[in-house]
């Protein structure tokens, strides 16, 4: 798919895509996959962008986004469970950033944009 930024395919930009992840039986094991999946990616040095609503999703991220100590970013708020929907209905909010807050090497909390 030709991005006409890019002036380039997507895939010369560096963009490609991971096979889906299975559904585990439990929410605990979604969320441990999903961040097992990330891990790599930001060990890398990449950006992983995800597409999905269901909160295990966002969970395993943000936790592998503290352990990497990289942003992630959130593309579809609407479908997100946890998110206030008047509010991003009026402020036409559509997606979030993700980002540890470290101190000495802990981290202490996520900025949420």
């Amino acid at each position: 798919m030709f991005d006409e930024t890019l002036q380039r395919e997507f895939y010369q930009a560096g963009v490609a895509t991971l096979p889906p992840l299975a559904a585990a039986d439990t929410p605990e094991e979604q969320v441990r996959r999903v961040k097992e999946a990330a891990l790599p990616i930001f060990s890398a040095g990449k950006f992983p962008l995800t597409l999905g609503g269901e909160h295990s999703i966002t969970i395993g991220l943000v936790q592998a986004a503290a352990a990497s100590r990289e942003p992630i970013a959130v593309t579809d708020t609407l479908a997100d469970p946890r998110s206030n929907k008047a509010l991003v209905l009026e402020h036409a909010i559509r997606s979030q950033l993700v980002v540890p807050l470290v101190r000495r090497d802990e981290v202490i909390a996520a900025l949420f944009f």
